[in-house]
């Protein structure tokens, strides 16, 4: 199980920020998407895995539509992630 500490929670947000599906302004995507960091500690927690998070952040709270390039992106991205709590899970 994964505890979200401050430095965990920076890790996930900076990769949040890059990910930043709905392309707000460089400089204001670490704040975008913050409030989604326990969402997806919590589905890593329960699945190991929080690309489908990361799909429902996108298709729900914001409301867009999955297209392959986001899927592909999305897929790296969530890789990131994983690796990122799984090296926290493992420690």
């Amino acid at each position: 199980m994964v505890n979200l500490t401050e430095d965990l929670f920076s890790q996930v947000n900076a990769v949040l920020a890059e990910w930043n599906p709905i392309g707000v302004p460089e400089g204001t995507a670490e704040d975008e998407y913050q409030s989604y960091v326990p969402f997806l500690v919590e589905s890593w927690n329960l699945s190991q895995d929080v690309e489908p998070a990361m799909v429902w952040v996108y298709t729900q709270p914001l409301g867009y539509d999955v297209n392959p390039a986001f899927s592909r992106a999305t897929r790296q991205f969530a890789t990131q992630i994983n690796q990122l709590l799984q090296a926290q899970d493992d420690a």
